[in-house]
């Protein structure tokens, strides 16, 4: 089935969606509320934008469905929020790369460390 990516936001949600519902907090269930995402309208924007922004555009499509998950996403009738952007996302990738770079690959340890503490920090 040839879909031209229209289906990229419906196989993004889909997959997270069942990675969330599979998942547990102790042993208490997380729950995803599936609402309509209108993912697709950020998803043409940014894939039409990348060959010009050196597909750095798409960050602003991945935080969005950070946004949506997160959202969505509840543990024990707590729901979670998260104000996450393009430009934090596209600076936090960016500086990671930059460090694996230069360390020539020992810095993964510390990349890993940044990476959980911003999750942290932005749920």
């Amino acid at each position: 089935v040839i879909s031209l990516g229209f289906l990229i936001p419906r196989s993004d949600v889909n997959l997270r969606r069942y990675i969330i519902q599979h998942s547990f907090v102790g042993n208490i269930p997380v729950k995803f509320n599936d609402t309509p995402h209108g993912l697709l309208g950020t998803h043409i924007a940014t894939a039409l934008l990348a060959p010009f922004t050196l597909f750095l555009s798409r960050f602003w499509y991945r935080a969005a469905l950070y946004r949506y998950l997160v959202k969505n996403t509840s543990i024990a009738n707590v729901s979670l929020s998260t104000e996450i952007t393009g430009s934090n996302l596209c600076t936090f990738a960016i500086t990671n790369f930059l460090i694996l770079l230069f360390t020539l690959g020992l810095g993964a340890p510390i990349v890993r460390h940044r990476t959980m503490k911003f999750i942290t920090q932005n749920i």
